[in-house]
């Protein structure tokens, strides 16, 4: 994995010795061996200090670990995936049984399994399920080329695919013998309900991995049970990774990085987050938050194009796979833990952790070693240890270091050694083996490790590990006998790019005169792509150089090797204007057309940000992969045509990739995405009126909008409270200034609701007109607060005064901060903005970037146009409301509240566990009520708008939404779940509208129409936790609301459901509620099950009786 290669350019001087950084160096001066001052007895102490001893072997198997947790926590949720979720005991059940199907096969022992499978919650399962049966896993990229795949299946002797339907036939032109898992799935449940699992030895392999090789041939190696399970007892912990963790799997499977998101999440009991490979390419911000990630492993290129202030839910990021830079620093460590660490593929992916990377960090630092003991030694004989501040190669020791590579003797003794003499020396117990990383560094005197860079020609391309010897020998291959090929990586400021250079001539140039670069030339292109075509037949993508160069003669160094340092050099100095030329010598680079569109126009702006280069360079006839644009690139570029309002996806602009193409591509699907963010103004004749009647005072008032149904409805109910329980030495004015920097950025908290011409009006002030109360308390502060919330709950705060109100209360034992907000000011989606904004506060960081209130309100009340309402009269055509009948009306008016937990059904895959609950809530109210065109509402988030980071306000935006269903007796259970999720997405562009506008505007149903049943899933992810200045504080939130029409209540937490079905008795009796939530507890489980089969019509009857 190499999480975190972070180089350097220049490396600082030890006191003792002097530091040498290579890539300072000509390959003239590397041509003889480094200086290697001798080890001093003090060097020599402080080695034996920090390597007194090898970390203990933890003699388990992964899956074991995992186990542990299934047992534990068997509710949890493990997998949290786009196409469906799972808990740790269903982790457990369904592993077992694809392993029982596994060895059912007869094969002895599995060997590797390679999976092949996009995105999937199913990944996860497999994995499980091979190491169960004695297997070791092979995550495979079904994008690589086929004689590529071919050829690691040859070299792993694999006997056996597993792989989704979707890439079943690409599993079957690798080996005979596939296993199709997901849809199929049921059917290898009842295969394997018997067969005991066979023991499993920690020793053998868990996994394997393939990456470049240096003799033009996939590299293969294994990393056994224990390696990993020694790796995972302490270096996920210094990462920061545990229960709580909910880990955004964003690796492609080619990379080990996904073994480890994959495994160290599962072992400490986190919960795995899949996007679908679209949103993984297409929408990542969206997707983190959606899933309210907050552990994340990208590559530097990857987190540059993304913004940590929209990504509130974020704790964790770890780097890996490519240089970090200063500005990556600067722009991540003060919002989130940023990880830097180190460790190679072969050792069980990473030895070495810095855990809190800051602006204070030397780039490179990689921590201190865990798992593992690392020496440096000098690159050039293994026997002479580096002292203190020298640069010397890794080595590492201990049981974390792998066996060896798959059917290649050379390469295993060339890179895994018996142990150097010296270090008997240092401790008795030393291991037989080591690993010879090929990578150099220094130790510091306070025993961390600075990375400097590799002593061979290997490289990160996009985070992979690349041989340029492997891409030699296979241009070589292409290009006749007599043509030298060199292959390079340059830094062109953005990402890493691979270049090709191809001389014809047998001369050679050690002089600086002159320039050994030819000019671009339309025979030379043609030759380079048919080159590039052949590569691409047996390599994957980040394997094949994206420029070309013809030389007109080899530049040497006076050894008469390739002086490569000076290709380098030559290459980056070309303006990414010239470097096109070479990608397409025939291309018409005429910046000086005129552009045929305005969305040409604002395209160019976007591409010149998006490449760094001057707008002016760019013309119409321009390609953007030929500028020098990457996938990485065309990630960023998607997230800012977003922002501007332009529909395309990340394909799209990878295969559009001209000016104009690209462009006509946005036309086409103009009205995919809504404009950006409306500029609508203020009613100034309202709030002039309202400052002339003395209502509201000039100076104050930033804006006046009218209020949504559902903030009315909760400004006739009490407002709710949180109680935070403070440290004892808490700083009070700390705390009060950090609230204060809260309430100023956001607009919700300083809104004040006043009634005008019979309506309620909510006006957002420049400044929170109020103080922090203190009060001194005497006894224990939980009754107080309790007599303090009854209290508050009978006085409803004045027309124009604050709802958001702060209470501090002391005791000589205990201090406690009261916060009494309304629920018209906030949503679920704003408690965790609020946490994190007030944390950072008290911390002195600076608060995350969020929209504000007030635009938001803006757009929503934009939405309510002829189109939106035109939708509703169609879909409310001649519908009536259903109703649930009492048996036994009353006229008392309690309130009756039944609750039940259901064991999380997992819906058939493309559906989501919100649809699957939804349609057990329509099923039971069709079945109660006896009919089959029935109309209940449903509450949306309400932030489905034409405005940028509609997740990252505080505010009230919640709104119930009527959904109509007209059940068909011909229809399955998967017909219905269809159904009712297509509706959701037809409605969502007219969510916001409120229920009593689309009575008036949409039905002939009478005035005061209130929706019959509500039906709510909330899963707003894990609320952060309080801590300040480390500690801890414990929270609470006291609700108190009361609903009316009945109203059904799901939510998902650790591995349940908690389904709640309440209501006034007026409407609901205690009977019916119970009858009602047990509906849906057996509904969902039942449409879990039989998804294929026919609506249960027979129902009916039962349930009207």
């Amino acid at each position: 994995m190499a999480i975190i290669t972070s180089l350097s350019s220049s490396a600082p001087k030890a006191a003792k010795s002097p530091t040498v950084d290579l890539k300072t160096f000509s390959d003239a001066e590397l041509g003889s061996s480094i200086p290697i001052p001798l080890l001093s007895t003090k060097d020599g102490n402080l080695m034996r200090q920090w390597n007194a001893q090898v970390p203990s072997l933890v003699n388990r198997c992964v899956h074991e670990l995992i186990a542990d947790r299934c047992d534990k926590q068997a509710d949890a949720i493990a997998v949290h995936a786009w196409d469906g979720e799972i808990t740790y005991a269903q982790l457990h059940e369904l592993s077992s049984s694809l392993a029982r199907h596994i060895i059912a096969h007869d094969f002895g022992a599995p060997g590797i399994i390679p999976l092949i499978f996009e995105k999937s919650i199913w990944t996860t399962i497999a994995l499980l399920g091979v190491m169960k049966a004695g297997g070791a896993f092979l995550l495979i990229d079904p994008a690589h080329p086929v004689s590529r795949l071919r050829e690691i299946c040859a070299i792993a002797r694999v006997k056996l695919v597993i792989a989704s339907q979707q890439q079943t036939d690409l599993a079957r032109k690798l080996v005979p013998d596939v296993i199709t898992l997901g849809e199929n799935e049921p059917a290898i449940m009842k295969a394997s309900l018997h067969g005991k699992l066979r023991p499993v030895s920690p020793e053998i392999p868990a996994y394997c991995v393939f990456t470049s090789g240096s003799t033009g041939k996939p590299k293969g190696f294994c990393v056994q049970h224990d390696a990993f399970a020694t790796m995972a007892a302490t270096v996920p912990v210094a990462m920061g990774l545990n229960a709580t963790s909910r880990v955004f799997q964003f690796a492609s499977y080619a990379f080990d990085a996904s073994v480890f998101e994959h495994l160290a999440c599962l072992v400490m009991g986190g919960t795995l987050c899949v996007p679908s490979d679209s949103a993984r390419s297409d929408s990542v911000t969206d997707a983190i938050n959606e899933f309210q990630a907050n552990f994340t492993i990208l590559t530097p290129s990857v987190a540059r194009i993304l913004s940590p202030t929209q990504m509130p839910s974020l704790r964790t990021l770890v780097m890996t796979g490519e240089p970090m830079r200063k500005e990556d620093v600067d722009k991540w460590s003060s919002y989130l833990q940023l990880v830097n660490g180190y460790g190679p593929s072969e050792c069980a992916v990473c030895c070495c952790v810095h855990s809190s990377v800051n602006s204070t960090t030397e780039l490179g630092q990689i921590g201190r070693p865990l798992g593992a003991c690392l020496w440096l030694v000098d690159p050039d004989d293994l026997e002479k240890i580096v002292p203190v501040g020298a640069v010397g190669e890794i080595l590492i020791e201990g049981h974390t270091v792998g066996k060896g590579y798959l059917s290649d003797r050379d390469r295993t003794t060339a890179a895994f050694v018996d142990a150097p003499k010296w270090l008997a020396e240092f401790r008795l117990g030393t291991s037989r083996q080591v690993y010879k990383t090929g990578d150099l560094a220094e130790y510091r005197p306070d025993g961390t490790l600075r990375l400097l860079g590799r002593k061979d020609s290997q490289v990160k391309i996009r985070g992979q590990r690349v041989e340029l010897v492997d891409v030699e020998q296979k241009l070589r291959m292409f290009y006749p006998q007599s043509t030298e090929v060199v292959v390079e990586a340059i830094d062109t400021n953005r990402t890493p790019m691979l270049i090709a250079f191809v001389s014809h001539q047998s001369s050679a140039d050690t002089s600086d005169d002159g320039d050994f670069l030819c000019p671009p030339n339309a025979s030379f292109y043609a030759e380079s792509q048919a080159a590039r075509n052949t590569l691409a037949k047996s390599s994957p993508n980040y394997m094949i150089p994206s420029i070309f160069f013809l030389l007109a003669y080899l530049p040497t160094i006076i050894t008469g090797k390739v002086d490569r340092r000076r290709l380098r050099i030559r290459a980056e100095a070309l303006s990414p204007l010239d470097r096109a030329k070479y990608k397409n010598p025939s291309a018409t680079f005429d910046c000086s057309c005129t552009l045929a569109s305005p969305t040409e126009d604002a395209l160019k702006g976007l591409w010149a940000q998006v490449l760094s280069i001057a707008p002016d360079m760019i013309g119409p006839k321009h390609d953007f992969l030929e500028l020098g644009g990457s996938s990485i690139d065309a990630m960023k570029l998607a997230a800012l045509c977003q922002k501007e309002g332009f529909a395309i996806r990340v394909a799209s602009i990878l295969a559009h990739s001209g000016l104009q193409e690209m462009s006509l591509v946005i036309e086409n699907h103009r009205d995919q995405i809504a404009s950006p963010l409306p500029s609508y103004k203020l009613d100034h004749n309202l709030r002039d009126t309202l400052i002339r009647d003395r209502l509201i005072s000039e100076m104050d008032v930033i804006d006046v909008f009218r209020t949504t149904e559902f903030q009315r409805w909760n400004l006739e109910q009490p407002c709710d409270h949180l109680t935070i329980e403070l440290p004892a030495d808490v700083d009070i004015k700390r705390l009060e200034d950090a609230w204060r920097k809260v309430i100023a950025r956001h607009a919700a908290l300083r809104t004040v609701f006043i009634l005008y011409q019979n309506q309620i009006l909510q006006v957002v002030l420049k400044g929170w007109k109020d103080r922090m109360e203190f009060m001194d308390v005497q006894e224990e502060i939980p009754p107080v607060i309790e007599g303090l919330i009854r209290e508050k709950c009978r006085q409803f705060p004045p027309a124009g005064t604050f709802h958001f109100h702060l209470t501090f209360l002391s005791s000589p034992t205990s201090r406690v901060l009261l916060v009494r907000i309304n629920h018209a000011q906030y949503d679920g989606i704003s408690l965790g903005i609020l946490y994190n904004d007030f944390m950072s506060a008290y911390s002195g960081r600076e608060l995350a970037v969020s929209e504000d209130f007030s635009d938001y309100m803006r757009v929503r009340h934009a939405q309510s146009t002829p189109e939106a309402f035109d939708y509703w009269r169609k879909a409310l055509d001649n519908a009536t409301m259903t109703v649930l009948s009492q048996s036994q009306p009353t006229l008392q008016r309690d309130i009756v509240i039944h609750a039940e937990d259901l064991a999380r059904p997992l819906p058939p895959k493309g559906i989501t566990l919100a649809t699957l609950l939804t349609s057990a809530w329509a099923w039971t109210l069709a079945a109660s009520t006896g009919q089959s065109d029935i109309v209940f509402g449903y509450v949306s988030s309400g932030r489905d708008v034409p405005m940028d980071n509609a997740a990252h306000f505080v505010g009230s935006a919640v709104t119930t939404v009527p959904m109509r269903l007209t059940l068909q007796r011909s229809w399955t259970i998967s017909d219905l779940l269809g159904e009712v999720q297509n509706k959701r997405i037809l409605t969502a562009p007219y969510e916001v509208i409120d229920f009593e506008d689309i009575v008036s505007q949409s039905t002939s149903w009478p005035a005061g129409t209130q929706i019959g049943s509500v039906f709510s899933y909330e899963d707003f992810g894990e609320v952060p936790e309080i801590s300040l200045d480390g500690v801890h504080c414990l929270t609470k939130f006291h609700f108190q609301k009361t609903p009316t029409v009945p109203y059904a209540l799901v939510s998902p937490k650790d591995g349940m459901i908690g389904v709640r079905v309440a209501g006034r008795t007026d409407f609901l009796s205690r009977a019916q509620a119970m009858r009602l939530c047990g509906m849906i507890c057996t509904t969902a489980k039942y449409f879990s099950l039989f998804h294929e089969r026919h609506l249960p019509w027979e129902q009916f009857s039962e349930s009207c009786t």
